[in-house]
């Protein structure tokens, strides 16, 4: 029962309930059981056996309730935990970089007559620097909003071919020239999504591509579409991800063992984040791959709208 208590509290705030709208759901399914056990017991079942019966279902469930919401309450401790935890070590390298490289401009200035490139060589590590920390704070805000289920989505109608156009447009150019698109002329690719969510999905997706694959190799993206979702295959030919990785590719902080290997930085959130996007929008996201040096493919599913079924994968 604590087991189950649990987990029921841990995967209902991670899917945005709230404490109260766990209780209920506690309450309903104490009503749901007595509904069983009154169909079961026959008009001829002992009275006492039967207030008995309703004393311990009573207890047990309010047992399960009290755990349930114990267990909420560590959760959301330890996210927020964990969530400190991560900034301070995560913020220290920008940081330490904009700390040294206001150090030497203070050391340029006092030297004499300002040399002009060299302090204009400062300020752009500088803004470098700070620009690298926003965008750590961001993705831990945004992991911190996906661990408490409270993504707020901003949906509007959205092309998911538009999006794949906008993040290759902006990849680097010999990154950008590796990505072969394949979409059937024909197809519906438009669903109501945030779109700012996607461009970070797709973003991910083709970042990790670009990171992983080998060098000069194809990142092939590949869209389809049926009446009811549209799917993202991202494809790439690079170190792949071994097999007892591959059912925790998508946990916060997990860094592929051959990544490691290899001294690839990565925080280990990406992925995490894609899963809450795609979760938040009702879609799945799953990856395949046939193991080291084989590539990976992550597929990408999304229900065109808030109301519709999420098809499996």
């Amino acid at each position: 029962m604590l087991a189950a208590a649990q987990s029921h509290s841990r995967m209902r705030a991670r899917q945005g309930l709230k404490a109260a709208e766990v209780v209920v759901e506690f309450h309903l399914l104490r009503q749901e059981i007595w509904r069983a056990v009154r169909a079961a017991v026959t008009d001829h079942a002992p009275t006492d056996s039967v207030i008995g019966a309703e004393m311990l279902i009573n207890d047990a469930l309010d047992g399960a309730i009290t755990l349930g919401l114990i267990a909420l309450s560590d959760y959301v401790e330890q996210v927020r935990e964990e969530f400190l935890a991560t900034t301070l070590h995560d913020v220290r390298q920008p940081l330490t970089a904009l700390s040294g490289a206001i150090q030497l401009l203070e050391r340029a200035l006092r030297q004499g007559p300002p040399d002009g490139p060299r302090l204009q060589a400062l300020a752009t590590r500088m803004d470098g620097a700070v620009a690298q920390m926003l965008a750590l704070l961001e993705t831990l805000a945004e992991r911190s909003k996906v661990a408490l289920g409270s993504l707020d989505l901003q949906r509007a109608a959205v092309n998911l071919a538009a999006v794949v156009r906008d993040v290759v447009a902006q990849a680097a150019p010999d990154d950008s020239a590796r990505v072969v698109v394949t979409a059937p002329a024909e197809a519906n690719l438009t669903g109501t999504w945030d779109r700012r969510r996607l461009h970070q999905v797709v973003s991910n997706l083709l970042g990790n591509a670009f990171k992983y694959a080998l060098p000069g190799t194809p990142v092939r993206v590949t869209l389809s579409a049926d009446a009811a979702a549209v799917t993202l295959q991202v494809r790439d030919h690079g170190i792949g991800i071994p097999a007892e990785d591959l059912p925790h590719i998508f946990a916060r902080y997990h860094r592929v063992a051959n990544a490691l290997a290899q001294g690839t930085v990565g925080s280990g959130l990406g992925l995490y984040l894609c899963w809450g996007i795609v979760e938040a929008h009702g879609g799945q996201i799953a990856a395949a791959s046939g193991g080291a040096g084989q590539g990976t493919t992550i597929t990408v599913v999304l229900p065109r709208g808030p109301h519709d079924p999420a098809p499996a994968a």
